[in-house]
């Protein structure tokens, strides 16, 4: 994944250094070799707009339904 991401413009950054993000920016930054965070930037003054994220994961490769439901009601 990390090859996809560098063929279409995406710079690694570590976890652990100070990042130095430019304008319209493509980064990602990987932790113990299970998670891949990937994100690009347009243009923005983080002192003065903040930093918005928003995220998602999956447990597995793909997603499933649990055939016996734990909830019983609305």
């Amino acid at each position: 994944m990390t090859n996809m991401l560098e063929k279409n413009g995406f710079k690694e950054v570590k976890e652990i250094d100070s990042w130095n993000l430019e304008e319209y920016g493509k980064y990602y930054t990987t932790r113990n070799n299970t998670s891949l965070i990937a994100f690009n930037l347009g243009k923005f003054d983080s002192s003065k707009m903040g930093f918005k994220l928003i995220g998602a994961h999956t447990d597995s490769p793909n997603l499933r339904l649990n055939p016996i439901s734990k909830i019983k009601s609305d």
